[in-house]
């Protein structure tokens, strides 16, 4: 099947996924990360792309972004990966890809699916069991939106701050619900956001195709599944 056409257009929301060459730790240390994270705030100050979800594992990266401008996404992606590729190769001695080719940008319904798939993202350590709970992972975005900490590369969306009219309330409705969601990911029970072409309502499929012509496999997408 040829690939999909890129949708990298403002008010759709991805879900995007970049693993690692030959899934290869692309992360060894903690300077690695941090290094990466500012490389994300570097060009997201050339790319209007609005970062609100995201998790640095060993060997991949998850986040959930928006387009403010047309292509932006792709200039975004783009720019960090070949950045960190050309700094990893000259620290490490080596030449080559150090990310696959073609990351995976997932079409997300904002309404529908948006808080569930950054519990999602930020739940990525607990699954891989590296921690038993995502604030013992200092690598992603949990800790804003749980605790409220300042990190600057994090843009909070609005239906974040209708969880509540005061932060403290947003905060505590937000660890709630993480809580139910890490039980359900304990048991297998939770919804992944990872395998499917595109996830939310009929009527979103719908406008995908006709305003973007992403070609939808209707009979293998839709609603999350659980436990898979």
């Amino acid at each position: 099947m040829p690939r999909q056409p890129r949708i990298d257009a403002p008010g759709v929301l991805f879900h995007v996924i970049n693993r690692g060459n030959g899934r290869q730790a692309v992360f060894r240390t903690k300077g690695d990360r941090v290094e990466y994270l500012e490389l994300i705030e570097r060009f997201k100050e050339r790319h209007p792309v609005l970062l609100y979800h995201y998790v640095l594992m060993s060997n991949h990266v998850h986040f959930l972004l928006e387009a403010e401008t047309p292509g932006a996404i792709a200039g975004f992606m783009h720019d960090v990966t070949l950045a960190h590729t050309v700094r990893t190769n000259h620290r490490r001695k080596s030449v080559g890809h150090v990310w696959q080719g073609r990351y995976k940008a997932i079409p997300i319904e904002t309404d529908e699916h948006f808080l569930q798939c950054g519990r999602y993202i930020e739940l990525n350590p607990v699954r891989a069991k590296m921690v038993q709970h995502p604030k013992e992972y200092p690598w992603s975005s949990y800790d804003v939106y749980a605790a409220g900490s300042a990190r600057t590369i994090v843009d909070i969306h609005p239906l974040y701050e209708d969880l509540g009219a005061r932060p403290a309330t947003r905060q505590r409705h937000y660890r709630d619900v993480m809580e139910m969601e890490l039980l359900a990911t304990q048991q297998n029970k939770a919804l992944r956001f990872s395998e499917k072409q595109a996830y939310g309502t009929p009527a979103f499929f719908d406008r995908l195709e006709s305003k973007y012509d992403f070609k939808m496999l209707r009979e293998r997408v839709g609603r999350p599944r659980n436990g898979t």
